[in-house]
């Protein structure tokens, strides 16, 4: 995050959502995983712009395999794109606002 944010000072023209799409990008390919085109133009939600979800949209981390199928299978994904979504997971850090978690989700 904080390297994210000395690339985001010298570029400020860049929104914060293509900052960290293109993180994703450098990461995967960093760690040894297909080649990504990435195209820019994402512009950053503001508290003004933000839309007002709904509660269960998005996973509840406290649940298991069946409530991720439930909850992507109706979105199209198979399992396969479920495991691959949900181990990405695995390189960031859980956010409480969010998933009511807190800290990395592997050691």
């Amino acid at each position: 995050r904080e390297r994210l944010e000395q690339i985001k000072e010298k570029y400020p023209g860049i929104s914060y959502a293509d900052l960290w799409t293109l993180a994703g990008v450098v990461a995967v390919e960093s760690m040894g995983g297909p080649t990504i085109t990435w195209i820019p133009g994402r512009k950053d939600c503001t508290e003004e712009t933000k839309p007002d979800l709904p509660d269960g949209l998005l996973p509840d981390a406290s649940q298991a395999e069946e409530h991720l199928r439930a909850v992507f299978h109706r979105m199209g994904f198979n399992d396969k794109e479920i495991v691959a979504l949900s181990g990405a997971h695995t390189l960031g850090r859980c956010h409480p606002g969010s998933s009511g978690f807190v800290n990395p989700w592997t050691p």
